[in-house]
């Protein structure tokens, strides 16, 4: 899902964006445990896109979930992200 020539055109750091991918694939397990499941769409500067899907989307402890659990865990592996934006896909996800 996520664009390379995006983050090429944005002058993503690659650093960066492999910290993210690293703690996207530590939490992605107990994620699908759930039925969900989370991919890095877009790293813009100090702000990145994270899509939910699956189970997760629509659930009402995602935010929770996310915004402090997730959210909370980039923030502190990658300090200079400052923004974290979660979209909820309506896609279900397929085994």
């Amino acid at each position: 899902m996520y664009n390379c020539a995006t983050a090429i055109s944005y002058g993503v750091d690659k650093d960066k964006t492999n910290k993210i991918k690293r703690v996207l694939s530590k939490v992605r397990p107990y994620i699908r445990l759930h039925g969900g499941d989370v991919e890095l769409v877009e790293v813009k500067d100090k702000t990145v896109i994270i899509e939910i899907s699956g189970a997760c989307a629509g659930c009402s402890l995602a935010d929770l979930t996310y915004n402090k659990e997730v959210g909370d865990l980039i923030k502190e592996k990658v300090p200079e992200v400052e923004k974290i934006i979660f979209r909820q896909s309506a896609t279900p996800i397929r085994e």
